[in-house]
């Protein structure tokens, strides 16, 4: 889901864990300072509460906001097909999607 929509996003809540953790899901965007600004960034080191790792939460913005546009305008001339372009995605990650449901979100009842 990350790389899918990567180039719609124009704000970043982001989580930096600094320790090798087991996983397949992260956020390969790089925030280069021509592009993105910091809006606010806190360091966290770890503790008693329950946190195992430092890790750094960071709020990042796209500085040229009309960055997404752009990217958005060169794939959509229209509403059909801005639907097709959808339909073709969901159904190429159906897989992925129901994977993570399943994994992340099946209730025990």
């Amino acid at each position: 889901m990350y790389d899918l929509f990567e180039d719609f996003v124009n704000k970043v809540f982001l989580t930096e864990v600094f320790a090798d953790v087991p996983g397949d899901a992260f956020f390969k965007l790089k925030f280069p300072s021509p592009v993105w600004r910091t809006l606010s960034e806190i360091d966290v080191a770890k503790n008693n509460s329950g946190d195992e790792y430092n890790y750094r939460f960071s709020i990042k913005e796209r500085r040229n906001r009309k960055d997404r546009y752009e990217f958005v305008s060169r794939f959509f001339t229209d509403a059909f097909e801005k639907d097709k372009w959808l339909s073709t995605q969901i159904n190429t990650n159906r897989p992925k999607i129901q994977q993570y449901v399943h994994e992340n979100l099946t209730l025990d009842v």
